[in-house]
């Protein structure tokens, strides 16, 4: 499966992106915060369950699943954190990355990504329009968009999913 890339990025978006995740980095895996996440999610988990961690952003929870002995597929649909996960992740023998979205049903949807904090991405019109009435939310953009591949969760749990051709994000 080819990964995407996110069409018409000027460098002040990838700026935004590069600052989004490395404040995301300190946030997520600031000292300390790891023994915590570990104590907390051992009360669900045990060694050789599987774990989904979905929307896994900088993988923080892919991290602790795996510390925990879990078999984890972390999802994430952002090529860039996609990037990021395997970095991390992509030699651990019990992770395995999904460059796709999950929905109801298989296909393809399309992510709006928020132009202020790129990380955030969502594939709801719904949500997009609440938040622009929500405190605090009333100023953001959602300028771009990614259209990316959606699997079902029972699909993912498969050893391997069918695989549909990605949309071309830049055309």
């Amino acid at each position: 499966m080819k990964d995407q890339q996110i069409p018409d990025v000027t460098v002040a978006d990838r700026f935004r992106f590069t600052w989004g995740i490395a404040r995301s980095l300190w946030i997520y895996y600031r000292p300390g915060r790891r023994r915590r996440m570990d104590r907390f999610y051992s009360r669900f988990v045990r060694p050789g369950d599987l774990a989904f961690d979905i929307g896994a952003h900088v993988g923080d929870r892919t991290g602790a699943f795996s510390r925990l002995g879990c078999r984890v597929i972390a999802v994430e649909p952002q090529p860039p954190l996609v990037a990021l996960l395997r970095g991390f992740y992509g030699r651990s023998a019990g992770v395995r990355i999904e460059p796709v979205a999950i929905a109801a049903a298989p296909g393809t949807l399309e992510l709006r990504i928020n132009s202020a904090n790129p990380t955030l991405t969502t594939a709801s019109p719904a949500f997009v329009g609440a938040a622009g009435n929500a405190k605090g939310w009333r100023n953001e953009r959602w300028g771009h968009r990614l259209r990316v591949l959606a699997v079902t969760l029972d699909q993912l749990k498969r050893p391997k999913y069918p695989e549909k051709s990605l949309p071309d994000n830049n055309s």
